[in-house]
Formats: structure tokens, C-alpha cells, sequence
């Protein structure tokens, strides 16, 4: 699922295809979490932001792309709680 959402938001613009490509990361962030994996878990959240902006970028009207976001960026601060919270301010839009 990840690498067919990975060709599809080949294409920057394309901000259906990187909301569906943040979402496979949110996803599959979900795993690691469940068997104690902080560090994994967190570099799936991370890994999920990027496209996740850049659906931000390219239809910021979109509340569903606003929670996504919100929902990945809530989800690097457990992994981490000083240095994800740095993290997630270097993220915001």
C-alpha cells in the first residue's frame, strides 16, 4: 500500500495522492506503537508529515487534510516527548 501511494504522490500536486500516502504512514505507525517500538513508530508518523504538507499546501481548504495533520503531528510527541514536540513546531505549516 505504501509504495503504490508513493507512485501515485509522485506528482506534487496531486494532494488526494499525498493525503492517501500520509495516511499509510499514520497507519502503519500503528504496529510498531503496539509492540513497544517508539523510535520506528515515530519515524512512520514523521514520514507521514511530509506528504501530509504538502496535500496542506496544495488544498489548504480541506479540513480532512488539517486532521490528518494534527493527528501526525500528535502522534511523533509520545514517541519522544521533549524532542518530538521540537519536532512537530518545525512542522507546523
Amino acid at each position: 500500500m505504501i509504495a503504490e501511494s508513493k507512485a501515485a504522490a509522485a506528482d506534487a500536486k496531486a494532494a488526494d495522492a499525498q493525503y492517501r500516502l500520509a495516511l499509510a504512514n499514520l497507519t502503519r505507525r500503528k504496529s510498531p506503537w503496539s509492540y513497544r517500538d517508539k523510535e520506528k513508530s515515530e519515524a512512520y508518523a514523521e514520514a507521514g508529515a511530509e506528504p501530509a504538507q504538502k496535500a496542506l499546501a496544495n488544498n489548504a481548504g480541506n479540513a480532512e487534510y488539517h486532521r490528518l495533520m494534527g493527528q501526525l503531528c500528535g502522534q511523533v510527541i509520545p514517541a519522544n516527548p521533549l524532542m518530538g514536540a521540537l519536532k512537530v513546531w518545525a512542522l507546523r505549516p
